[in-house]
């Protein structure tokens, strides 16, 4: 991977997490008025930074590994993927711990789509507001972590081939 390719990425993985951060801070703003329409709005807000943490993952994943297959319980396999150091490709972006508040969001949005009769409880999807919060608390600093790395690998491997 060049620098350029590796740039625009790191660029669109932060625009990514703006997303993800916004639709969380919605989701805790809606939550806090507890109407039927603000629960519903808060679930959406839910889904929205969920899906926005894994497109940063998609995008991770394709341009390292270069294939997503798109089978059931790939949306699981992509994340417990990114816990994965992979020598000579990349190193892994997160830690397995990271992985219980994306689990829970994860299952969460599932629900969601997948429901043609939810009723949104108040107090699950509370929790629920707690795991974006604490992934969003995560995740931003594993992103740049992971950039630096992979930005050193590249240089090291410059100077081997130079």
């Amino acid at each position: 991977m060049d620098r350029v390719t590796l740039l625009v990425l790191r660029r669109e993985i932060e625009a990514d997490c703006a997303i993800a951060r916004e639709a969380a801070g919605l989701a805790e703003n809606r939550l806090a008025e507890r109407q039927p329409r603000d629960l519903e709005a808060t679930a959406f807000q839910l889904m929205r930074c969920y899906n926005a943490i894994e497109q940063a993952g998609l995008r991770l994943a394709k341009a390292f590994e270069n294939e997503i297959d798109d089978e059931a319980g790939w949306h699981a396999e992509l994340m417990r993927r990114l816990t994965m150091d992979i020598p000579g490709i990349r190193p892994a972006v997160l830690l397995e711990r990271d992985l219980i508040h994306l689990r829970e969001l994860r299952g969460f949005r599932h629900v969601v789509v997948h429901a043609y009769d939810l009723a949104i409880d108040g107090s699950g999807v509370e929790q629920l507001v707690g795991h974006a919060k604490g992934a969003l608390e995560l995740l931003p600093g594993r992103f740049p972590v992971f950039f630096d790395r992979v930005e050193a690998l590249l240089t090291e491997e410059g100077r081997k081939m130079g």
